[in-house]
């Protein structure tokens, strides 16, 4: 297993996102990933949480799976604030009520999380949004996080899929909120 994974909208709303859904299984083909559908936040949730780590175990044919993610890339529209994980919409409101760490269990320290949309990264509410994120997948590990603050572009397949990215590091790009 290469150490990053793709996940991808299950069932595509528009062309947009059979767009995205086409580019992340060209990765898997290619053999720079393991592309996953996300059907909802629920999903993506499982997989990080508990299925992931028995499919590795099934395919690998280990008892115990090692923190072994680098990359995740997650691909879906976004506006700021807000990602939308296969047919749902997530903002920041959403993860805060999620523990810290809690997805990160097979996650290295130093991986880098992707957002492959539009504008999920822009303005406060998107570095909100991307603390957030990185605070349940982190937890007391660091890590990057990188989104884009513009509207994303594709032309016929080819992935362009930056629009003005920022990349942060957490947890110290983020003031952490008052307890």
């Amino acid at each position: 297993m290469s150490g990053t994974l793709d996940f991808y909208p299950e069932k595509p709303d528009d062309p947009a996102e059979a767009l995205l859904k086409d580019m992340a299984t060209r990765r898997m083909t290619a053999g720079k990933t393991l592309a996953l559908p996300i059907l909802d936040f629920h999903a993506f949730k499982a997989y990080l949480e508990k299925e992931l780590a028995d499919e590795v175990k099934k395919q690998a044919r280990l008892t115990e799976v090692a923190p072994f993610i680098r990359e995740i890339h997650i691909w879906g529209h976004g506006k700021p604030g807000y990602f939308k994980f296969g047919r749902e919409l997530i903002g920041a409101e959403n993860l805060k009520k999620l523990g810290t760490g809690t997805l990160g269990r097979y996650v290295k320290p130093e991986t880098t999380i992707y957002l492959k949309g539009c504008n999920a990264a822009a303005g406060d509410q998107g570095k909100t949004f991307m603390y957030q994120l990185g605070r349940i997948i982190f937890g007391g590990k660091t890590g990057y996080l990188w989104g884009n603050r513009r509207p994303v572009i594709s032309l016929m397949g080819v992935d362009q899929s930056q629009g003005d990215p920022v990349k942060y590091k957490y947890p110290t790009d983020f003031k952490q909120p008052a307890k």
